[in-house]
């Protein structure tokens, strides 16, 4: 469900909980979403990054002031990020 919840689920969509369990444990991963998003909201990047977690994964969430979902990308933090999880990566 999105945008705070329906009666109607969202098919037009992949869900991000399909794919936890191809992430092989040890990998830093980041869940980035806009504190403005009514899309993505916190409580589904949670379920995610717990669902990543519990696999070994070292998942992370930052919610991002002033961004929705259409305007995360241009986060200004997303290329200290990106070299903070490079450094993380195992040898």
């Amino acid at each position: 469900m999105q945008r705070g919840g329906g009666d109607r689920p969202w098919t037009n969509s992949l869900n991000p909980l399909s794919f936890v369990h191809g992430i092989p444990p040890g990998t830093p991963v980041l869940a980035a979403t806009g504190a403005q998003d009514d899309n993505t909201l916190p409580r589904f990047q949670q379920r995610w990054v717990d669902a990543a977690a519990s696999r070994g994964v070292l998942a992370q969430a930052a919610e991002v002031p002033g961004h929705d979902h259409g305007s995360i990308l241009r986060w200004g933090g997303v290329p200290q990020r990106v070299q903070m999880l490079v450094d993380a990566l195992p040898p």
